[in-house]
């Protein structure tokens, strides 16, 4: 069985992850607003590093679940 800290710790993270996301493409969007050259070369970069560190943490967190339910499996 799967520890309820564990589940509660992967919820939380994929909660933060999906936020990263959508930080960073509010954030690029404000900034890029306001400048009128490189607007979107500034979006295009806030964008992608949130998009990386989001889902970074996301697939980090489904690792862990997996391999806490791969190892409660070898161990019976």
């Amino acid at each position: 069985m799967v520890n309820s800290d564990l589940l509660r710790n992967v919820a939380v993270s994929v909660a933060a992850g999906i936020l990263t996301i959508s930080f960073g493409r509010w954030l690029g969007a404000t900034i890029a607003g306001t400048i009128d050259g490189f607007g979107i070369v500034v979006f295009a970069f806030f964008y992608l590093v949130s998009l990386f560190v989001g889902v970074y943490v996301i697939v980090r967190a489904l690792g862990n679940l997996v391999e806490d339910i791969v190892r409660d499996e070898i161990a019976q």
